[in-house]
């Protein structure tokens, strides 16, 4: 049955030529929607079971299956992926922050994630993309569209952002454990935290800076040190931009919160000014 849908041929509605299969050879527009899994098609829960397994995917191929959907057309799952991600993320913050009675601020704290309340990290990353993609475009043998550059880019931070809050937590579940196994060592375990989590971003990071390497020097048909030294120099131009973007959003942010303050009270904002 797959083989006789594949061999229909059809008039890509784009362009006019005549193609088979899902896609069409010429442009690449797609011709046939890939189907769902009944589960997949289940309202609010078949987007969750998408979620996992995409990721769960990746963690099996950590290189083959983010190229695989980047360069897939139909694929078009990349930003809810991400905004699922962020979810993840945020209320994993959200909870750790509950549990402390104050927002994390840095590395060196419990949780080991860096300024989560802030944007940086986020701006750091969207901009190095960007950057990045300018820089392969330049230096890479074979050019590649942006589509599929950002499509990977995008799948990956995804993955990392989920992979993440699990080690996170995973660490701190084995610190706790090992809090009521030894009774007596709460201190010198406690003392062990900042380390520990300093360890970790920087685990994350450096994974993540060798993953990258690796699937976007697939990508853009490079050798994957050469694909390192291009990511590093595109987040090294990314970071001035990345600061000043945020000290903007938070001024903003700022003024904002400020004036919204001075209208629902009906007095001055905060601040002190009069």
């Amino acid at each position: 049955m797959a083989q006789e849908s594949a061999s229909i041929v059809q008039t890509c509605k784009i362009c006019g030529a005549d193609a088979t299969g899902s896609f069409c050879s010429a442009c690449g527009h797609e011709l046939a929607r890939p189907k769902l899994s009944w589960i997949k098609k289940l309202p609010l829960i078949g987007e969750r079971v998408g979620f996992i397994s995409t990721l769960a995917g990746v963690f099996r191929h950590p290189v083959k299956e983010p190229i695989r959907l980047s360069t897939t057309p139909a694929y078009r799952g990349h930003a809810g992926l991400l905004l699922s991600a962020l979810a993840v993320w945020g209320t994993f913050v959200y909870f750790i922050g509950l549990g402390t009675g104050q927002p994390i601020q840095n590395a060196s704290q419990t949780g080991g994630l860096s300024e989560p309340s802030q944007a940086l990290f986020f701006i750091e990353l969207a901009l190095t993309g960007m950057l990045a993609w300018a820089l392969f475009r330049a230096l890479a043998p074979k050019p590649v569209r942006i589509d599929p550059h950002a499509k990977l880019w995008i799948v990956l931070a995804a993955f990392y952002l989920v992979a993440h809050v699990l080690i996170v937590a995973g660490a701190s579940a084995a610190m706790l454990i090992a809090q009521e196994s030894l009774p007596g060592e709460e201190a010198a375990l406690q003392a062990w935290v900042p380390v520990l989590s300093v360890w970790i971003f920087w685990a994350v990071r450096t994974a993540m800076l060798l993953h990258y390497a690796v699937a976007f020097g697939r990508l853009w048909s490079m050798p994957a040190w050469q694909a390192a030294l291009i990511l590093i120099v595109a987040w090294a131009l990314a970071i001035y931009p990345a600061w000043w973007l945020q000290y903007g959003l938070g001024y903003c942010y700022g003024v904002l919160a400020g004036g919204i303050q001075e209208m629902t009270t009906g007095g001055t904002a905060a601040g002190g000014q009069h």
